[in-house]
Order: C-alpha cells, then structure tokens, then sequence
C-alpha cells in the first residue's frame, strides 16, 4: 500500500519545508553562537586585562612593601628646601634598630638634613630611649610651651613634602633646643 500522489505531495512539500527552515534556523543558530562567541571572548580579554592590571599592581605593592619606605628625590628636594631656609638646631634621628628599613628611612632623612646644612644631625642617646616599637615617624620635643626654633620648619618641610609624621612632647628628649626623629616601623 502506498501513497496517494496528493498525499504524496502534501507531505514532500512540509518536510521540504521543515527541511528548510531547519537549515535557516540551523545558519541563525550559528551565527548567534559566532557573534556571542565573539563578545565573550572580547569580554574575557577585558576581564584579563583588568586582572592583568590588579596583578601587575599588586606586585608594585608588594615590591615596594618590601623595599620599604622611601624619600623619593622630589620629597627630599622640597623637604631640603624648606629646611635651609628654616632656623637650624640640633636634631637627634634615632631608628627602631631591629629592622633594617627604618635605618634606611633614618639615613635618608640623615643625608636630607645634612644636604640642608643640619651640622648637628644623627643618632644620640635618649635616656630611657633605645628604639621605638611603635609603627610611624615620630618628631618629638622636650616642652611644647618651650619648642626648639627648627621645629616648625621639620613639620612644614614633612607636611610639604608628603611624609607622614606624629608630633609630640617627651621627658626623653635631651633638652629644649633640640628635635628629636623617631623612625619606627612602617605603619
């Protein structure tokens, strides 16, 4: 038993049909994969490209954790400026000795204040005073009513160039004409 010629017909013509739109939908369907394709991959370059970034910025965080704090040369410069044409006195900048960074960071500050004409510049005996444990810079003065003339030009000069510091008085600094510059760890 076979098919009648029109049924014949009705059925070749659909299934042509279906056939067809198979193939169209199948040529839409690929070029949707294409095009999405293709954004999110443009999407993912940008994704990693910013994550690229973050990298590339944690690791210049990171190396510059390690190296330490530093003066870069125009901090140094505006700090020496303000401090030459500022009143000298004698300044005492003692380093927590347990860590090499703050040394470094003291003798930066050190070869600055030389640079400015500082004569009496370096580390001295604080009594009670060995080092300091405690993270920051530190300029400190024996009385805040009796303040030693070259103090307002270190603050200025630190202000001025960036360098964040603490200010106070303290019984262990030497007498009243003198500054004294606690380096301690980083904060």
């Amino acid at each position: 038993m076979g098919m009648s010629l029109p049924v014949a017909e009705f059925v070749s013509f659909w299934a042509n049909c279906a056939l067809l739109g198979a193939l169209i939908l199948g040529v839409a369907a690929t070029y949707a994969v294409v095009v999405s394709g293709s954004a999110k991959e443009r999407h993912w370059a940008e994704g990693a490209e910013k994550l690229r970034l973050q990298v590339a910025q944690a690791q210049l965080a990171l190396e510059q954790y390690r190296s330490g704090r530093t003066i870069t040369d125009a901090q140094g410069g505006i700090v020496e400026q303000i401090l030459r044409a500022g009143p000298k006195g004698p300044v005492i900048i003692k380093p927590n000795f347990l860590s090499a960074e703050p040394t470094r960071l003291a003798n930066a500050l050190s070869a600055i204040f030389n640079a400015a004409g500082y004569d009496n510049v370096g580390d001295g005996y604080l009594e009670g005073v060995i080092s300091t444990n405690k993270p920051g810079l530190f300029v400190a003065i024996r009385d805040a009513s009796d303040r030693p003339p070259q103090l307002d030009s270190i603050a200025a000069a630190f202000k001025a160039a960036g360098i964040p510091f603490t200010a106070h008085a303290e019984t262990y600094v030497p007498d009243t004409k003198s500054g004294v510059i606690l380096v301690g760890e980083r904060p």
